[in-house]
């Protein structure tokens, strides 16, 4: 019996491998100061311009639930580091 994939730890090349395949995937992103999720396509932005502003990526992964991918933006920082954190991605992302 296969037991299936529930989360699969991303590098840089794997991200964007992901990112072509199906962009809206959505990817949990861990840092020293906080944790996000982002659909593919977005997270390497994201990343540089957190690195930008002194963040430390520790790792990306891949989300899936029962085989199908759960999609939503969800912060899971505190605080005025969740503020900043939603405006470098909103910038990261061409928002205005």
């Amino acid at each position: 019996m296969k037991i299936p994939t529930i989360h699969t730890y991303l590098n840089e090349q794997s991200l964007a491998e992901l990112a072509i395949q199906d962009r809206l995937a959505p990817v949990l992103v861990r840092f020293d100061r906080g944790r996000l999720t982002c659909p593919a396509q977005d997270a390497k932005p994201i990343i540089e311009a957190l690195e930008a502003q002194g963040w430390c990526c520790r790792d990306v992964e891949q989300l899936r639930a029962n085989g199908h991918y759960r999609a939503s933006f969800v912060k899971e920082v505190c605080g005025a580091e969740a503020l900043a954190l939603l405006e470098v991605g909103r910038r990261a992302m061409g928002g205005d």
